[in-house]
């Protein structure tokens, strides 16, 4: 009896137990099973997030080297001028690249026609294509789109395998296409510059196999957006649809239920059939810069989870010792352990299966516990803040705070945070050693099993600038340690943010480096970097809190805060105009940053942020467009003037089409013997609307925009035909006469302005003795070399060469005497007031030294018998002015001329 009852008893306490312990079992692993899907899904997310930004770094420093290709001297030189000299030059800059550049397969350049001119080969060596083994490449689907995009624009061609003369090259050769068109100085499409990219590295990275704990079964795919096998688990089906015999194998043959979750996402995750499906469009980036791009290269991930809730794995869980009778006996004390030791391994777990992730991205990534107490950081954070992990654990992450925001945003991001598990957004962080700087937080919230927060991760990238390496698991570097540049979006977000915790004044400093193609192209064979270099500059003219951002290519923000200034704020962008202008010797050169500022004041010139930027940018423009000053602080006047002058741009752009635009001549007289001894050509514009527009408004525009070049070859063709016509027609009257045209700096320093000259000219029936070209002043400064060889060359041809407005520009008697030039022509300002308001005294100064130096002078604006009588008392004879003439139409021009002004 007692051992009926002592069995009993066992039975009645060992059945619960068992059931019990077996519905513990299953419950637990049907947490567990959820709880390692929502990590695998975070970890795939996280691993395809950071394969999609590395491609996308690379595929954008592929497109900035096309950029600074594109943009070269070499190749500009050769589409405006195509010899076999400037060919020779893009051909060797080609060579240079490619010795620079292994996973760059072929560079080409292709014409509008779609012919191969230069192409430069990889291998083993770089060498050149012969002549006559260029193929035509019109048919290809990238010259079709390329020569569709517009200038600046960039082609990337679907990821494939190379082809050459109709085959598959062997061994395969993964290749994308990278191409832009090439425009020349017309405004023409006159061909395209491709770069064949072997994609190795973006197959490795796609390809890349990962091990997850507990599945055993997993497979990968990357996708094009037709569906199309790009890589598979499989190699033998990579590049599938490139091979006849598997072309049309697509997703929805391998699996329907795959290609149906794909459809209309991007990105995301679904558990089906007992799988883990994710998946990711890597090229997501890409396209958010590219916006012509519309490839996808979907990578998806397939899971089995059948291992984590089968019945092999219920009865191992249940069966854990072949010990029953011990079991029996520490049955409660092992289930208590267990839940501890349980808990605390998946904390375990969870911790190591983080860490794994933050130990191969780019991004700073920091774990606390659920009080907030660090207890991992990462590498990416050591360097990004300067802290080593043994500075940081243990301690929170309040006591490192910038104290740029204000209690009511933390309260804000800790209710997110509370409601909705997580919390993504901007800020301002502190370095190590002080040093503040922007960067982009996401905090999630990790939940344990029961429902509560068991820590909390937070990922973060700085947005400071940093210089991209390769290898996308490296930890990001920056350019310059001490340094932050955030960009536009950034620095607005902050900024606005500021202004809405505190009232403060500042201002904003809107700088363009006019000249910056120019230095890039100086030192493009050097490590030295321009931005950089800029930076430097900037550092010790603001304050730490101050900070720059760069908007554009060679755009940049400053933002001053007005407290840390100490001067007159004028005074102070004028200083900072001084110190970043300075001549400095790099690498044995002389160079300079060539610049123009627009300012604006915060809050008297703008009510909201946007709308400051825009008002310094549009003072940038107002400096730009007068050229008066190289420093423009906004008032509202300029955005009516400004307005007034984008109308005038609208009629300007028309006015050649319409036949707007006509010649007037005003002579030049002698007035020693009142006979007319030459004229100048000068341009005039009436518009419907407008009426008579000055050319004081309209020629700053046309430079400004760059239409000067085809209205000044517009003016030399007519004045070419005038002269044609007055040397048929009035063939004695013109004899010693020379006709005086302006040319526009900008005119002058387009690639081929010479040749086209000489072009126009010799088209005509009238002679280089007949012309007289005028320049202003700072062209010879600008370009200096260039400009003297061809205005060298205009006068060994017979042109004379006189200096316009002489004496309101940079007159220094040096360049007078070693400059190719024959005349100069005094400026109006030193004749206008004599002799009521002015003595005369400069004019005289300027004509004695032109004649010193037996240059003939000319003196422009004479209106009056007083001021003809004194100019040629002081030596200066030769007069054009209203008190001779007017400009006259061609009709009126030829009656003055038949009257010669014989008094």
């Amino acid at each position: 009896m007692i051992k009926k009852n002592v069995f009993r008893r066992f039975f009645i306490i060992v059945l619960p137990v068992l059931i019990i312990w077996c519905g513990i079992v299953i419950y637990n692993l049907s947490v567990e099973k959820n709880y390692v899907i929502k990590n695998l899904i975070t970890e795939n997310l996280m691993r395809d997030e950071s394969t999609a930004q590395y491609i996308k770094n690379y595929m954008m420093e592929i497109e900035e080297n096309m950029k600074l290709v594109r943009d070269s001297n070499e190749l500009n030189d050769y589409v405006n001028n195509p010899t076999e000299k400037t060919k020779q030059a893009v051909s060797e800059m080609f060579f240079r690249v490619m010795n620079n550049k292994p996973d760059y397969d072929q560079m080409r350049y292709i014409d509008n026609k779609g012919n191969e001119i230069i192409r430069v080969n990889n291998g083993k060596d770089v060498w050149f294509t012969a002549q006559n083994e260029l193929q035509n490449k019109g048919d290809r689907d990238y010259f079709t789109g390329t020569m569709m995009l517009s200038a600046g624009d960039f082609y990337i061609s679907p990821f494939d395998l190379n082809m050459e003369n109709g085959e598959i090259e062997v061994p395969y050769k993964p290749t994308i296409r990278f191409s832009t068109p090439i425009i020349n100085s017309e405004e023409e499409k006159v061909g395209m510059l491709i770069i064949n990219y072997l994609a190795y590295s973006f197959v490795d990275i796609l390809s890349e196999k990962y091990q997850y704990e507990k599945i055993e079964d997993s497979k990968y795919y990357v996708l094009n957006k037709n569906g199309e096998f790009i890589l598979h688990h499989q190699e033998e089906m990579n590049f599938s649809f490139m091979f006849d015999e598997n072309a049309s194998l697509c997703m929805s043959d391998e699996d329907e239920i795959i290609w149906e979750i794909l459809q209309g996402n991007d990105h995301g995750s679904e558990v089906t059939d007992n799988r883990l499906i994710t998946y990711y469009d890597v090229l997501q980036p890409v396209k958010q810069i590219n916006t012509t791009y519309d490839e996808k290269w979907i990578l998806v991930r397939e899971m089995n989870l059948t291992p984590l809730f089968s019945m092999s794995s219920i009865m191992n869980q249940i069966f854990l010792t072949n010990n029953v009778f011990v079991f029996l006996l520490i049955i409660i004390f092992t289930f208590i352990i267990a839940m501890i030791v349980e808990t605390l391994k998946r904390k375990d777990n969870q911790l190591e299966i983080t860490r794994k992730i933050a130990e191969t991205t780019n991004d700073a990534v920091i774990i606390t516990q659920k009080d907030t107490t660090i207890i991992y950081i990462n590498e990416a954070y050591e360097n990004a803040t300067g802290y080593s992990s043994s500075e940081v654990i243990g301690k929170k992450p309040s006591e490192f705070k910038s104290g740029k925001h204000d209690d009511s945003f933390y309260k804000k991001m800790w209710q997110s945070i509370s409601e909705e598990g997580y919390w993504e957004g901007m800020l301002w962080d502190k370095k190590k050693d002080g040093l503040l700087y922007p960067k982009k937080l996401k905090i999630i919230a990790v939940e344990d099993k029961n429902g509560g927060t068991q820590s909390y991760i937070g990922i973060f990238s700085d947005l400071s600038t940093n210089k991209r390496k390769s290898d996308c698991f490296d930890s990001l570097k920056y350019s310059d340690g001490n340094f932050t540049l955030p960009n536009e979006e950034m620095m607005l977000e902050l900024l606005d943010k500021t202004i809405q915790n505190k009232q403060f004044s500042f201002m904003v400093l809107y700088i363009t480096i006019e000249n910056y193609n120019q230095l890039i192209s100086m030192f493009r064979d050097k490590e030295l970097k321009t931005s950089e270099l800029f930076i430097d500059l900037i550092k010790p003219l603001i304050h730490e809190e101050d900070f720059v951002a760069q908007t554009g290519r060679n755009l940049f923000s400053v933002i001053v805060d007005m407290q840390h200034i100490h001067m007159d704020p004028e005074m102070y962008v004028f200083k900072v105009h001084k110190e970043l202008t300075k001549v400095m010797q790099i690498e044995g050169q002389n160079m300079f940053f060539k610049i123009r500022i627009g300012v604006s004041y915060w809050p008297n010139d703008a009510d909201d942020v946007k709308k400051l930027l825009l008002n310094s940018i549009i003072a940038l423009e107002w400096s730009a467009l007068r050229r008066s000053s190289e420093i423009a602080f906004f008032s509202e006047k300029m955005i009516e003037q400004l307005n007034q002058e984008n109308e005038i741009e609208g009629y300007l752009r028309q006015a050649l089409e319409k036949e707007e635009f006509f010649i007037v001549y005003q002579p030049q007289v002698d007035s020693e013997t009142n006979r007319m001894i030459g004229m100048e050509a000068l341009l005039r514009w009436k518009n419907p609307k407008l009426g008579f527009v000055s050319p004081a408004v309209f020629i700053p525009i046309a430079e400004k925009n760059r239409l000067i070049i085809d209205i000044g070859n517009w003016v030399i063709k007519r004045v070419c035909e005038d002269i044609q016509y007055l040397n048929k027609t009035y063939n004695e009257l013109m004899s010693g006469l020379r006709c005086a045209i302006n040319l526009s700096p900008i005119q002058m320093e387009e690639s081929g302005f010479l040749d086209k000259l000489n072009g126009t000219l010799n088209a005509f029936d009238v002679g280089r003795h007949q012309f007289e070209m005028e320049i202003t002043e700072g062209l010879l400064l600008n370009n200096e070399t260039r400009n003297i060889s061809i205005l060298e060359k205009m006068r060994n041809s017979g042109i004379t060469i006189a200096i316009d407005d002489f004496g309101t520009g940079y007159s220094s008697m040096s360049y007078l005497n070693t400059m190719p030039i024959d005349k100069i022509k005094v400026d109006r300002t030193f004749i206008k007031n004599y002799p009521e308001y002015d003595d005369g005294k400069l004019a005289k100064i300027l004509i004695e030294m032109a004649k010193s130096l037996e240059l003939e002078v000319l003196t422009e604006g004479a209106e009056t018998k007083e001021q003809v009588d004194y100019l040629k008392n002081i030596g200066c004879s030769i007069v054009q002015g209203y008190y001779y003439s007017k400009p006259l139409e061609l009709e009126a021009f030829i009656a003055y001329l038949k009257k010669n002004i014989k008094n």
